[in-house]
């Protein structure tokens, strides 16, 4: 009889026991996916049942702000997990012990084994069955950002750039003036980029640009030495991920400049100065498309000072602007940023005032390494 009654208690107790909820304090570095893989074994990262669980801890604690990034020390509140990994201590049932020792040897009254019969019956029942999640819930957005973390790849960009440049130039002797406008003016620029992590990268650069010139303009009769000019620029710089929608990058650079230097009466000279620089990058992403985003970037490019042939060539302070659409395809795909850039500068010279006026379209291909 005796054993019969705890059996029989036992057996209305695990049903509670299944379904006993647990607490669990957060260690460095977890997140409610790591938690449900270490709890349920999970080795499949695309297994469903992962983020269903992982709803069913953040539903029973909504002190929760951030799944991917909980704080440690805080103590969350676990459901039972149905065939965890865990090992818990498990009362087995052997129903056949009281039953066939019972069975045979009672000769007492029918009054007196009222307890007899169907009592096996309850021995013999089976701890609730795990409650198996639904076979496809889709996965929470902030969740699945966990499965592509750490996606990010080094890459090489190659622009090709068309811009249309205008030079104005005055003579500080005579003020004769003389303007230059592009006939042609074409440019290719390669840039390597080093992922450093999800905030920094390193960034190498190197353009070419080549523009024909149509005749000067300005006085009657002007000629200048030649209509061609070749530019180069080598920079290195990095960038800097400030939040999901704000850039900002800086470089240190050397690049020929293009100067128009008076020589004589109605004489000009068409030169390239390899003058050192800097330029510091702001950019926003205004728009979050859906696999795009447009922005726009506020730029100053600072120009140092330098003297070469008898001619100071004054330091100065250009801002630039430009917008752009840039595709968001993932990291470890092809993308594309197509930019519009328009800059008014200056340029002085201890013999000249140069105002230089530029509008350039390009476009990025970015091939992940």
């Amino acid at each position: 009889m005796t054993s019969t009654r705890f059996l029989t208690a036992l057996m209305m107790i695990l049903p509670a026991m299944a379904f006993a909820e647990t607490s669990y304090t957060v260690r460095k570095g977890d997140t409610l996916l790591s938690i449900v893989d270490r709890e349920m074994g999970f080795e499949n990262k695309k297994d469903p049942r992962r983020y269903q669980w992982a709803q069913r801890i953040r539903a029973q604690n909504p002190q929760i702000k951030n799944p991917n990034a909980l704080e440690p020390g805080d103590v969350l509140t676990l459901p039972d997990f149905p065939g965890a990994k865990k090992t818990e201590p498990q009362i087995a049932l052997k129903p056949a012990v009281p039953v066939s020792p019972v069975a045979a040897p009672i000769t007492a009254p029918p009054a007196e084994t009222e307890h007899e019969p169907a009592k096996p019956a309850i021995l013999v029942a089976a701890p609730p069955a795990p409650i198996e999640p639904p076979a496809t819930p889709p996965p929470p957005a902030q969740e699945n950002h966990e499965a592509h973390a750490g996606g990010h790849h080094d890459f090489i960009g190659i622009q090709p750039r068309f811009q249309f440049l205008t030079l104005k130039a005055t003579d500080e002797a005579t003020r004769e003036e003389a303007k230059l406008t592009s006939k042609s003016s074409v440019g290719l620029d390669l840039q390597y980029g080093k992922i450093l992590n999800d905030k920094w990268h390193l960034l190498a650069q190197v353009g070419y640009t080549s523009t024909e010139f149509n005749p000067i303009d300005g006085v009657a009769g002007a000629t200048i030495n030649h209509s061609r000019e070749s530019q180069t620029i080598f920079a290195l710089g990095a960038a800097y991920e400030i939040s999901p929608s704000l850039h900002i990058d800086a470089f240190l650079n050397t690049a020929d400049r293009t100067f128009v230097i008076p020589t004589g009466p109605g004489t000009w000279e068409l030169k390239g100065v390899m003058i050192p620089g800097a330029e510091a990058n702001l950019s926003w992403d205004f728009v979050q498309g859906n696999g795009y985003v447009v922005g726009g970037s506020v730029i100053a490019e600072y120009i140092a000072a330098l003297t070469k042939d008898d001619i100071k060539y004054k330091s100065t302070l250009e801002p630039v602007g430009a917008l752009y659409w840039t595709s968001k395809r993932g990291h470890d795909r092809l993308n594309y940023r197509v930019s519009v850039v328009y800059k008014n500068g200056h340029q002085h010279t201890n013999v000249s005032e140069q105002k230089e006026e530029a509008a350039i379209a390009g476009l990025m291909v970015s091939i992940p390494l």
